[in-house]
């Protein structure tokens, strides 16, 4: 009989591979066959693609230091933190995102460009320069970045906003907002059954547009309750991360060369903001590494038990 499955999502094109749904059956959980097992079925897949993925990531429940302990044996380092990301038994629980590269895509295909990073995602930062000895970023705040921003254009673009909602036969709906006449949009899956939003895709010309889309998402997350919302962020924009921060998007990770651009054949550094319900989930089993992590992102206070 089967005693257990991880499922892969395979993106030959980004060059990316995504472990996911660890499960094993209760009676073969905790034996030293599994952990064999399961580390097997991380590297095999690794082995096999190496030359066509050159990143593996996977996010890992906050609650099982088993699966976090296996994948920290197969490779894969925690590098951002997803707060109260998942619902599991009708409780919300965070998760971790594990990663491990092939070292092509840190030393030979990660862009040159030197990080731009807020202040406030330095803490993030730090963890990933101490695992991949990163070069120091640049620091840049914007102390009344709205202010600047012109009013006009802004009522404008307000004026112009669409959006289009395509549901899928499980009830998820991809919700894309555009401005008319305009290339521009922003976009991003929403899952009803447990109140989330990810995989966020945007595109804009100006500021004025960013700022207009996100204070679209802060009413759109209102009106649909929203628990947990993240966004991956270029980490050479600060003054994109300035808009999501003072919207409530807060850093939980800083990850390098998570996304690749295909135009210039290079892996690009991302920041992870996340807005997510205050009151986190304390429901958590976690290895040294993973501790250790959320100490350095300053997040550990927040969910350890009293």
């Amino acid at each position: 009989e089967a005693i257990g499955c991880i499922g892969l999502h395979l993106d030959f094109e980004n060059k990316i591979g995504n472990f996911f749904g660890y499960a094993f059956r209760k009676k073969y959980q905790h034996k030293a066959d599994i952990s064999i097992a399961s580390i097997a079925c991380e590297i095999a897949p690794m082995y096999k693609f190496k030359d066509q993925i050159l990143i593996w990531f996977a996010e890992i429940r906050s609650s099982f230091s088993s699966i976090q302990y296996l994948s920290k044996l197969a490779g894969l380092n925690p590098m951002a933190f997803l707060p109260n990301k998942d619902i599991f038994f009708n409780h919300s629980e965070s998760e971790i995102l594990f990663i491990i590269y092939n070292r092509k895509a840190l030393f030979n295909y990660r862009s040159s460009e030197k990080p731009k990073i807020i202040s406030q995602a330095i803490f993030c930062y730090f963890h990933a320069f101490q695992n991949y000895s990163l070069e120091l970023p640049t620091i840049k705040n914007y102390d009344s970045l709205e202010s600047e921003l012109d009013n006009h254009k802004i009522v404008n673009i307000k004026s112009l906003l669409k959006r289009k909602v395509e549901r899928d036969k499980f009830g998820n709906e991809l919700i894309t907002i555009s401005i008319k006449g305009t290339n521009s949009f922003f976009e991003f899956l929403h899952y009803d059954n447990i109140c989330i939003a990810e995989k966020v895709v945007y595109k804009v010309s100006t500021l004025e547009e960013l700022y207009v889309f996100i204070e679209e998402i802060k009413s759109i997350t209102q009106e649909l309750r929203l628990r947990y919302f993240e966004a991956y962020i270029s980490a050479y924009d600060p003054a994109h991360q300035t808009i999501f921060f003072n919207a409530g998007f807060k850093p939980t990770g800083y990850i390098p060369a998570f996304k690749y651009n295909k135009a210039k054949n290079l892996f690009e550094d991302q920041l992870l903001f996340v807005y997510h319900e205050k009151e986190l989930s304390k429901d958590i089993n976690l290895i040294p590494e993973t501790v250790e992590f959320l100490k350095t992102i300053k997040y550990f206070k927040q969910i350890k038990k009293k």
